[in-house]
């Protein structure tokens, strides 16, 4: 059951990455479809509350993260609206906090940094290839198509399960 729970994760991230990249907005409906199989596998995988709890710890750390964004960006004389069509697209946020679903806190961060990178590098070597052009980053589909990899590995692997913290620990131990 699970894996085909990863299948289906899969395809809808496809359908993310794809939707990102050509109309650099994502629709509600995959984002519901979203975190329902991440609910499903988080049920299948750990406890409700754990899920729970780690799905407030990871929203926390996003609602602290965006707070200074946003008061970055309103220094540097944004507007809040502005923020939100400008900078961040609310469907990044939103898949942002779907993802909330899918991992333990250190997991998560864990996520969010290799993620920034991937996204990071993904654009520039985007820029390389289409110069020239100036749209929005596709933030969400980048980090969906991280997503991929990750549930791809994890199952391939079999050794990664994201509301476990102990891979992430045993990485920091000396």
């Amino acid at each position: 059951m699970n894996q085909v729970l990863c299948i289906v994760l899969i395809v809808i991230l496809f359908a993310l990455v794809y939707q990102d990249f050509k109309h650099r907005a994502i629709s509600w409906v995959f984002l519901v479809l979203f975190a329902g199989g991440l609910l499903a596998k988080g049920f299948l995988e750990t406890s409700g509350s754990k899920i729970g709890s780690f799905f407030l710890i990871n929203g926390a750390i996003l609602v602290v993260q965006f707070t200074v964004l946003i008061v970055y960006f309103r220094m540097k004389g944004y507007r809040f609206n502005d923020f939100w069509k400008g900078v961040m697209g609310a469907g990044d946020f939103l898949f942002l906090l779907c993802t909330c679903l899918a991992f333990a806190p250190f997991n998560f961060m864990l996520f969010l940094l290799s993620g920034l990178l991937f996204t990071l590098l993904g654009y520039g070597v985007m820029k390389l290839v289409k110069a020239g052009q100036d749209r929005p980053i596709p933030f969400a589909g980048f980090l969906a198509g991280f997503l991929i990899l990750f549930l791809f590995a994890g199952n391939v692997l079999g050794k990664w399960n994201g509301y476990d913290n102990e891979l992430v620990f045993k990485l920091f131990r000396p």
